[in-house]
């Protein structure tokens, strides 16, 4: 991941991403998914949030990626011009 230049996304909600209850091996858990990002991404989306939310039916949690692009206030690309 460092040659990369990817980093590992914080993240809200349950620790782990994966869990299974085994019969002979009780229950086991592991974070095993995860959201990567480039220096670019960050720089573009500050407020970028990974959430882990509830299992439903497969034994992986989803990861959901909240985006809210920064706007750039110090250039206008157009404006009205007084008349």
């Amino acid at each position: 991941m460092d040659e990369a230049q990817l980093h590992n996304m914080d993240f809200s909600g349950p620790h782990f991403t994966w869990v299974t209850r085994r019969s002979n091996h009780g229950y086991m858990a592991a974070r095993l998914d995860r959201v990567l990002v480039n220096d670019g991404f960050l720089n573009l989306c500050h407020s970028a949030a990974a959430t882990i939310l509830p299992r439903i039916s497969s034994d992986h949690h989803p990861i959901l990626l909240t985006l809210q692009e920064t706007a750039d206030h110090s250039t206008h690309p157009f404006h009205f011009q007084n008349m």
